[in-house]
Formats: C-alpha cells, structure tokens, sequence
C-alpha cells in the first residue's frame, strides 16, 4: 500500500459519512499502479484532499433563505419574464472563510414544491450538513448527517408532506443554479435567483441545495426549504412590491436581475 492508498485509508476509517465513503471508492485507484488513470488518479486526489480538508478543520457548511418571494404572476416561455417577488435570495453558512480554502467552487441550485391550498404559516427550514451544530438564534433549523438522510417523505409542512419524487423543478423558468456573490457592506455571501419563475399558478416551495461542484460526484454540502409563496394569473397578481434593501444592494453590485 502507497502513502495516498494508506491516508485514504486512515481517513476512511474516521468517516461517519456513508455516503462521502462511497464517493472516495467510487474514485478509489487500482491496486495495480501501471493501471492509473492519469484523469482518474486526479479526480480521487482532489477528492481527497478536500475531504481531509474539510475534516482536518472543522468545517461546517449550512444555507439559509434570508430573501422569500411572496408572490409572482405566471410566468411563460415565450411571452414576458414574470420573476418572482421579492427574488429568491439564501445565504451561505460556514465555519471558516470559504474564500480561504482550496479546491472548493460554491453553487446553489434550486428544486420546486407545489404545495397545497390551505393556509400555510410561513416558517423557514434548514439542514447543515457534515455535523453541524445547532444555533437556536436562527428559526427552525433542523440537523442532517449524510448517512440518514430520509428518502420519502423529504419534508412536513403543516399537515402536508412533501415529497422527493413529487417535485416539479421542471415548471421554474430560467437559470435554476447559480454562483455566491459577497455583499461586502452587509458581510454576507449570497446566492441569489433574481430571474426565476413559475409556469403554473399555486402554492409552492423552493429547496435550496449547496454544492462544491470542484469535486466531482460530491455530496451536497446542505440543504434548506424556504417559505411558502404563491403564483397568481396575470389578472389576480396584487402587484409588485418595492425594492427590498437587500435586492438594492445586489442592484448596486450590478447583480445581473435586479433592476426594473
């Protein structure tokens, strides 16, 4: 056994994360070294590195929606952009300044949950992932280690579960992923989705899921439901609301959305 084959093994054998497990044998090289993959020697290094990385620190990683859209009119195709209002905007969570470290390359994509008629209260939901440690300042927030994640059903709201096979991502209209930007005045790293629309009229939900896309095939680094928000015909929407500070402060960056 080389030196890479025996710290991957020690840091295996530390893992309480089955599913970060099968991702490093998923990358694990071949006994027989003149059968290395030069590219695949090089996706299980990467790999490897960032994890120990991020144990060798302590890193927790956790995302919230801090910006909830109220309300939107339906959005079309081919017809005129209808984003959602307020636009979606969630912040990155993390334990260490994520600008420090190597081999990470941030990206939130967002997932869509119709929800039922009824009344709904508009509480926020949020996972960390890898760990991490509860803040009773932040509302709602519930833990997840990777190993225990539930399949079916993801999710509860009020008397309405939510279900993974159930959602239609396919009904949001434009960019459904996207890059942090710093808010340096307000000392936040952000992730926002200021052109994102709804194809149909209803009650719906965003999940919000963090990803480090520099390693390949990783885990997602956390999770997060935002508030329910309701897409109206384009003759019940009740109108577009003022600029929050937030959207402002991403219009003054020149964030690409968030001018009318």
């Amino acid at each position: 056994m080389n030196s890479t084959e025996k710290i991957a093994a020690a840091f295996i054998s530390k893992l309480s994360s089955t599913v970060l497990i099968q991702r490093l044998a998923d990358h694990d090289p071949p006994a027989n070294p003149t059968q290395y993959n030069c590219s695949a020697t090089l996706k299980f290094s990467t790999l490897l590195l960032t994890a120990i990385q991020f144990m060798a620190m302590n890193i927790q990683w956790g995302i919230q929606e801090i910006q909830s859209p109220i309300a939107a009119r339906k959005s079309s195709n081919t017809g005129t952009p209808r984003p959602l209002d307020p636009p979606p905007v969630a912040r990155l969570i993390c334990t260490v300044d994520p600008r420090q470290l190597r081999g990470v390359d941030l990206v939130c994509s967002v997932d869509l949950f119709r929800l039922p008629d009824a009344p709904i209260t508009r509480h926020k939901y949020s996972y960390f992932g890898h760990d991490g440690t509860f803040d009773s300042n932040q509302p709602r927030f519930v833990l997840y280690c990777t190993d225990n994640l539930p399949h079916d059903p993801e999710f509860r709201v009020g008397n309405h579960l939510i279900y993974e096979s159930a959602k239609e991502t396919h009904l949001l209209h434009r960019q459904t992923h996207t890059q942090p930007v710093e808010i340096t005045s307000m000392g936040l790293i952000v992730f926002a989705f200021p052109g994102l629309g709804v194809l149909q009229t209803g009650k719906y939900m965003l999940r919000y899921t963090l990803f480090n896309i520099a390693v390949d095939r990783g885990p997602p680094l956390a999770t997060c439901y935002g508030a329910p928000f309701q897409v109206h015909s384009v003759t019940s929407f009740p109108g577009v609301r003022p600029h929050t500070q937030l959207s402002l402060a991403l219009a003054s960056l020149k964030v690409p959305g968030f001018t009318r």
